[in-house]
């Protein structure tokens, strides 16, 4: 998961260094309003926690580039076990299977995280639970 803030001067994204799971513990750290210089335009400026935006890595894309060739590794291990019978009828479905499981359950974790970053705001009323009715 990338941080990232848009310049108020010329809006190119400016990456917020650091690993934070939500706005909370990004404001604990930082501070509600903290202090950002763009890289493009060479601006500093005041941003809030609230406008802290998460996006998605690049971790997937590695995930996706390693586990599938791993397919291929598996195969030629086990191509000499299975020359005959009916258990090359199953190595297929099931190498192909258990890389992208772990593919999916790496992207819905992400999302996940994404969405929970992205939904919270410290400094907004959508924060707060409200337990009497008005």
């Amino acid at each position: 998961m990338v941080l990232f803030i848009n310049c108020k001067h010329c809006s190119k994204e400016i990456k917020v260094k650091g690993s934070f799971a939500n706005r909370w513990e990004l404001s604990a750290k930082r501070g509600r309003m903290f202090e950002m210089k763009c890289s493009n335009c060479k601006q500093e400026d005041n941003y809030s926690v609230d406008n802290v935006k998460a996006k998605a890595g690049i971790i997937s894309t590695i995930a996706l580039i390693l586990l599938f060739p791993s397919i291929a590794v598996i195969f030629w291990l086990l191509y000499p076990f299975s020359t005959k019978g009916i258990i090359p009828m199953f190595l297929l479905p099931v190498g192909m299977l258990i890389p992208t499981l772990i593919y999916v359950s790496v992207l819905r974790e992400q999302k996940r995280k994404l969405e929970s970053f992205n939904s919270t705001r410290p400094n907004s009323l959508r924060a707060i639970k409200f337990t009497k009715k008005f």
